[in-house]
């Protein structure tokens, strides 16, 4: 069987076991990301013996698990049995800039799966699964706890780079002299903004150890002079600046949080101001399986969920704004650009 007819057999029994085991395939892809098989291969075609010795593994479940991840095209093996680095697997390894290891190894990990085994309560009770699990909200988890807090936010980096490309091409900067990103992450956005747009200045806006480490990279790229760095908490307030945005923030909380934020950026725009939000928009049909997945994470993770434009409609008129337009990209995220009225 090949990756192409996987998910798409000529049974309904058939695709629907096939369904059921799809969580296995991201474990396997967690797991080589953490071994750093893709680093190793990077190097030379290998064996499963000769990767086995390097890691210190076990060469015939190695072995099976490779063989898996060669059917799903995320490696190759050659005629002589080694294994060799795919398009896919090269996303995988560790110093891959624009790669997904660190999301590989966060969805394959405790804190990534655990939570989705609580989904049938979840369902039943309407209660947060990671919430339900680790008995705590996602973000106070995450400030008790160093080592997952910093794989989280390397895997958000590598979510950014994911339509980073595809939202700089089309977010219209004219007439903007400060744009202020709020919930600016480690500032992959506003740099690549800052790039493209010379005369653009900007803000990383964020919580204090993210700032810290937005500064650091915003100044080994040489673009620090042209930005400030102000730590928020963006339910309380946010930086003046003449236009906003906000990149995958609004779906991580339910409409009554995400009105706060909203709210706060209003207070400090004029009717000259523009606001961007940068997510996927859900579509109204039976389209659009990658966003809707994408939902029922938010519901997983955090008390949250992704909109459809009349959801994204309805919540801005709610927080002092008019939607005035939502810009198709040829990545997953749309910008939904609002005035405030």
């Amino acid at each position: 069987m090949s990756i192409d007819n996987f998910l798409h057999r000529d049974t309904p029994k058939e695709q629907l076991l096939d369904f059921t085991l799809v969580s296995i395939v991201a474990q396997l892809i967690g797991v080589v990301a953490k071994l750093g098989v893709a680093d190793l291969l990077k190097q030379k075609p290998m064996s499963a013996s000769e990767l086995a010795t390097a890691i210190d593994a076990n060469a015939p479940f190695l072995y099976r698990a490779m063989r898996t991840l060669v059917a799903f095209d995320v490696f190759r093996q050659n005629m002589q049995g080694k294994f060799e680095l795919s398009p896919m697997s090269e996303l995988l390894q560790i110093d891959n800039q624009n790669g997904l290891h660190h999301i590989a190894i966060l969805n394959a990990s405790n804190l990534g799966w655990k939570p989705q085994g609580a989904l049938f309560d979840a369902i039943k009770t309407g209660e947060t699964p990671f919430e339900t699990i680790f008995e705590n909200n996602l973000y106070d988890f995450l400030d008790n706890n160093i080592n997952d807090a910093a794989l989280f936010g390397a895997a958000m980096t590598n979510l950014t780079n994911v339509d980073l490309a595809g939202i700089v091409e089309h977010l219209d900067c004219s007439g903007i002299e400060t744009l202020v990103d709020i919930g600016a992450g480690e500032g992959e956005l506003l740099s690549e903004l800052l790039v493209k747009h010379p005369k653009l200045k900007g803000i990383v806006a964020d919580n204090e150890s993210t700032v810290l480490r937005a500064q650091k990279r915003l100044e080994f790229k040489a673009l620090g002079a042209r930005c400030e760095f102000i730590p928020i908490d963006f339910f309380k307030s946010v930086p003046l600046g003449d236009a906003y945005i906000m990149r995958k923030v609004i779906h991580n909380w339910n409409d009554e949080k995400a009105r706060i934020i909203l709210k706060n950026c209003r207070a400090k725009m004029s009717l000259k101001s523009k606001l961007f939000i940068v997510e996927a928009v859900l579509a109204n049909d039976n389209s659009g399986a990658r966003a809707k997945i994408r939902d029922i994470e938010m519901m997983i993770y955090l008390s949250a969920k992704q909109r459809t434009k009349l959801e994204f409609q309805r919540l801005l008129e709610s927080s002092g704004f008019t939607l005035t337009r939502v810009i198709e990209t040829n990545v997953p995220s749309s910008i939904i650009v609002a005035t405030p009225v």
